[in-house]
């Protein structure tokens, strides 16, 4: 249903552009129903890929689904502007259409006899809030989460940070910014396959990418110039990638069948609304304090934040582990049990 809404709005949007009826309001309109059709889709969707994979192969799906994701972003803009400049806009819209067409073939061939799903959940009232308990009394989930939030809102301004470092720091003009994200979307795409093989899920992993964060961003600060700053925007890609695959991995394996809808809904909230506070925030550092400082304040605290989520779970070690292994509470796995 999601991917069908998606097909349509894209299509709509292509032949209002293609009869030249196409208004600003119509625009901010299409954005608001896609972000309302996005809501929906995108918790969606990170449950479903544990029912198409099972949890065994769940790391290594959640990774390869972000390398798919990446490459898109990557990808996507350099195909469009190429139609643009050959055939103008409206075929860009109808391309993203029928893109959405084929996913919907898809899942109407795929053999829903070998899907790991569990049981349906039952409507009722009280159950955001119920998923909210459940994140809170589970503490690989709430420690997540929290790490998450933040890294999200303070280190994923790409859209506002990355064209002011290519023009304020490197006094680059468009041609550089596409380099410059060209080499973010590389990164991504990178080390999303890299952690496909060897991801462990876990508490510490997160805090373990939160620390790779804050190197790469006091890397980009390094004034030694153009390829310099560029290797360090890939490798932002690449920690960017480690910890999407790490976060989405972790919430998936350790969420209950059935909440993990409403956990995964919490990944969502993150990645899609965190330019909502983040994105005004980072760009009044950037006038204030200029660029540099702003990146030195975003890697202060994604150091925080790795710190503080280490301290933790290694302040209560062993609570939630697996009862088999004492090794596996150290590096923060979850566990097969769920609380009640």
């Amino acid at each position: 249903m999601t991917q069908s809404a998606l097909a349509l709005l894209a299509a709509a949007v292509g032949v209002l552009v293609a009869i030249r009826l196409i208004q600003l309001w119509m625009i901010w309109l299409a954005a608001l129903l896609l972000g309302l059709i996005m809501s929906i889709d995108k918790p969606a969707l990170l449950s479903f890929v544990k029912d198409l994979v099972g949890e065994k192969d769940l790391p290594n799906a959640v990774a390869l689904n972000n390398a798919v994701i990446s490459s898109g972003r990557m990808i996507g803009p350099v195909i469009s502007g190429l139609f643009i400049a050959s055939f103008d806009m409206a075929p860009s819209f109808f391309i993203n259409a029928v893109s959405f067409g084929l996913v919907v073939l898809v899942l109407m061939i795929l053999d829903a006899a070998c899907l790991r799903v569990g049981p349906s959940v039952e409507r009722k009232p009280g159950q955001v809030r119920e998923g909210l308990s459940y994140i809170r009394r589970d503490r690989v989930l709430r420690l997540t989460v929290l790490a998450m939030s933040v890294i999200f809102v303070t280190a994923y301004n790409f859209q506002v940070m990355v064209p002011l470092f290519a023009s304020r720091m490197l006094g680059g003009s468009s041609e550089l910014y596409g380099v410059v994200m060209s080499c973010l979307g590389l990164g991504a795409v990178t080390g999303s396959l890299l952690i496909a093989s060897w991801v462990k899920p876990g508490v510490i992993m997160v805090a373990l990418c939160c620390g790779l964060l804050n190197a790469v961003h006091i890397w980009l600060v390094l004034p030694l110039g153009v390829y310099f700053a560029l290797a360090g925007m890939f490798l932002l890609g690449v920690s960017a990638g480690f910890f999407n695959v790490t976060v989405t991995a972790t919430l998936q394996a350790r969420a209950r069948d059935d909440l993990r809808g409403r956990v995964m809904a919490m990944y969502s909230i993150g990645i899609l609304g965190s330019g909502l506070i983040g994105a005004p925030l980072a760009g009044t550092l950037a006038d204030m304090v200029g660029v540099p400082h702003t990146l030195l304040i975003i890697a202060t605290i994604c150091a925080d934040i790795a710190a503080a989520t280490a301290w933790a779970w290694l302040a209560h070690e062993g609570e939630g582990a697996l009862p088999s292994s004492t090794n596996c509470a150290s590096l923060g796995y979850p566990s097969k049990e769920r609380p009640s």
